[in-house]
């Protein structure tokens, strides 16, 4: 009830767009490293940790002295669908990645333009994304939408993206239409300017468009689900890790539906189950 406490069960886990897919790409064989920001004090160098001992680069996390580690609170049913979420991100507001700021050195940037894929999501403000895609020359460029209040903040990148992974609602923020028509629908992402769009639609499995193309993926039959916390970035880690291995636009799809259901079937945002072997299947 909304005027009483509730009974439940409370975990807690590391979690975060950006860190949870770090590391999904480094449990898939990636190389990664995680540019980001984090609170100096207990959380966030169990993060940065736990991060290390799975081979994530986190040389390039900013340590704030007077920043708490951001945080994310969610509320799940008995059948682990999202009912509530509260998101305190305020760690990033002030995020600027440049020289002049002192938050990063040269050799950072020089790190993200060689490259050979940059993740962004939209926890960062948008001149932080600015930033980050003017340091980006001949790299596969990927974003993820995060939530319909922050995705428009990938606006002004959007031209500029390899792939733009965004649910339903985010991808009606983005257009800013409700549009009913799938076919519709991606048209209106495309003409935003990212050259693929991965849309994910929960039971309804996943949908990539590019060059034309609409590849369907249905859901996973027989998935017993535990939590929907951070599937979705597990989706796209499998995408992203199939095409750095050169695989078919199919087989990427595949290869994100499979280790967006071995997420879905554990508590915490990530799975320690996964391998390259989810690439190799």
């Amino acid at each position: 009830m909304a005027d009483d406490s509730t009974p439940g069960v409370l975990r807690r886990y590391a979690g975060g767009v950006g860190r949870n897919i770090a590391e999904n790409l480094s449990r898939l064989g990636c190389e990664t490293s995680l540019v980001s920001a984090i609170g100096d004090d207990l959380f966030g160098r169990q993060v940065l940790n736990d991060l290390q001992q799975i081979g994530v680069d986190v040389s390039y996390v900013a340590l704030r002295q007077n920043g708490s580690t951001a945080s994310y609170t969610a509320v799940h049913d008995c059948d682990g669908e999202l009912l509530h979420a509260i998101s305190d991100m305020r760690l990033f507001d002030e995020f600027q990645l440049s020289v002049e700021s002192g938050v990063v050195p040269q050799e950072m940037l020089e790190i993200i333009d060689a490259a050979d894929a940059v993740v962004l999501d939209a926890n960062l403000p948008e001149s932080a994304l600015t930033d980050i895609v003017g340091h980006c020359q001949s790299t596969m460029l990927y974003a993820d939408g995060v939530s319909r209040s922050k995705c428009t903040r990938l606006s002004g990148v959007l031209d500029s993206l390899s792939l733009l992974k965004v649910n339903r609602a985010e991808a009606i923020a983005l257009t800013g239409v409700e549009i009913a028509d799938d076919e519709d629908l991606f048209d209106a992402l495309r003409k935003l300017g990212p050259e693929q769009v991965l849309l994910t639609s929960g039971d309804d499995g996943v949908v990539l468009v590019t060059d034309g193309e609409v590849y369907r993926t249905e859901a996973l039959p027989g998935i017993d689900v535990v939590s929907t916390s951070g599937a979705g970035d597990a989706m796209l880690s499998g995408v992203i890790a199939a095409a750095l291995a050169g695989l078919s636009v199919e087989l990427q799809l595949q290869c994100g539906m499979r280790t967006a259901a071995e997420t879905l079937g554990v508590y915490s945002a990530c799975s320690d189950k996964l391998s390259r072997e989810f690439i190799l299947q």
